[in-house]
């Protein structure tokens, strides 16, 4: 009793829950605003997005070009690209500097290939007529050479027999061989030339030079054709051409 009095008359013992703080507390609070409650949400977004946009900026190096510092991967590719692109250029120059020395070389070929074709067409056409000439050379020389042919033989044509020709037939037989047997064998000769149509023919022996083998002598070229036939008429080879002042035609018998 004493106890709750003092209690009561606020002059006896007190602890720290007889005067709360204003305001609700623990159980008893009242609801929060709503920016406390997206706070958390909203910095959580906003960090993720800058986390994430730092690393889009360096993987892509947006953020190096941004602080002005090379990437060194990036400037790797920019070189390889310019490379690359320096050696295509290079190749394509060089294939078209190709292209034109081919067409070069083809033109110079070909106008090469035209000149040796004219060249040979002249050759052949110099060719062809230098043959032309050798061979007109050759039929004219041929056509000179037949005209000089038929000029011999006519110029060496044997003239026809004169039948009518002084013809002497001369005994040359050896009388230490022939004894008495040469006796008329000139007459008889003789009469052969006769039978053969000649009639101007004389038989005498035969004195001075002796041939050694019958022979038939003549004494100018128009009577060669008489001495020719008398010799055949008499069955003589040798026919030559002598200094004759007794007859035109001499034969000369050794033997029979």
């Amino acid at each position: 009793m004493a106890r709750k009095s003092s209690i009561e008359s606020g002059s006896g013992f007190h602890d720290e829950f007889e005067n709360p703080p204003a305001g609700p507390i623990g159980l008893h609070r009242g609801n929060r605003s709503m920016w406390v409650r997206v706070a958390p949400y909203i910095i959580t977004v906003v960090i993720a997005v800058v986390l994430g946009l730092g690393v889009w900026l360096y993987v892509s190096g947006k953020g190096a070009t941004l602080l002005g510092l090379g990437h060194p991967q990036t400037s790797s590719s920019v070189s390889a690209t310019s490379s690359s692109r320096s050696s295509l250029h290079q190749s394509a120059k060089h294939d078209r500097s190709a292209k034109k020395s081919t067409a070069s070389q083809s033109a110079g070929s070909s106008s090469d290939s035209s000149a040796q074709q004219g060249t040979k067409n002249d050759s052949d056409a110099h060719k062809s007529a230098d043959q032309s000439h050798q061979q007109n050379q050759a039929d004219q020389n041929g056509q000179n050479d037949q005209n000089d042919q038929n000029k011999d033989q006519h110029n060496n044509a044997t003239p026809a027999a004169d039948h009518s020709a002084s013809i002497l037939v001369y005994n040359g037989l050896s009388a230490a061989k022939y004894g008495s047997s040469r006796n008329g064998y000139a007459n008889s000769q003789a009469q052969t030339l006769k039978n053969a149509g000649y009639t101007n023919v004389t038989a005498q022996t035969k004195s001075g030079y002796i041939p050694p083998s019958n022979v038939v002598w003549y004494a100018n070229d128009a009577d060669r054709g008489t001495a020719q036939d008398v010799a055949s008429k008499m069955g003589i080879q040798a026919v030559s051409k002598m200094n004759l002042t007794d007859a035109k035609i001499e034969v000369v018998l050794v033997t029979k």
